[in-house]
């Protein structure tokens, strides 16, 4: 049986801005995590440069990204029902990252 604390605070600041030019000093954060962020980068490896400066000696960065469309079965099924009954080949979209 697990037991929840209820006077738990959390210290958290909210920051905007760009993961590829991150507005904090060099070596501020033990870790940095990133979920499937970083295939919607214009420039990741921008990214993972301001990631290394940022973390402190010995940080950790952790990040996911999708496996091949045709290896993540949900996306598979989307893709191959798509082609089944509908137009893959939408017009004005911008254009993805390097």
């Amino acid at each position: 049986q697990r037991q929840h604390k209820q006077d738990i605070q959390f210290n958290i600041d909210f920051v905007e801005g760009s993961a590829e030019s991150l507005p904090f000093n060099d070596g501020s954060f033990d870790s940095i995590v990133c979920n499937f962020g970083i295939l919607h980068f214009f420039h990741p490896d921008a990214f993972l440069r301001e990631s290394y400066r940022v973390l402190r000696p010995g940080g950790r960065l952790s990040f996911s990204a999708w496996a091949p469309p045709m290896a993540t079965e949900g996306f598979r099924i989307a893709l191959e029902s798509i082609a089944e009954v509908g137009n893959p080949n939408v017009e004005g979209l911008p254009d993805g990252p390097n």
